[in-house]
């Protein structure tokens, strides 16, 4: 179990900015979350990279397909 709660500082969330309401982030501090956390498993584990593995180019796909949504709402 990792606590961020007392790393919001740390990490650079922004209350005012980053908050959806008084206990969600927003899409940007999750953005924000997520490359604290990615940082935090690449330091602890050694995770295999497969962003050239074509076993996962659907993931690419459906990345691609989550920001085209983005842009149409």
């Amino acid at each position: 179990f990792l606590d961020y709660c007392d790393s919001m500082e740390s990490i650079g969330i922004d209350f005012p900015n980053d908050m959806n309401n008084a206990s969600h982030l927003n899409q940007w501090g999750a953005c924000k979350l997520s490359s604290a956390f990615g940082a935090y498993l690449k330091q602890h584990y050694q995770l295999e990279d497969h962003r050239s593995d074509p076993a996962y180019a659907q993931w690419d796909r459906d990345y691609l397909l989550s920001q085209a949504h983005d842009v149409l709402d």
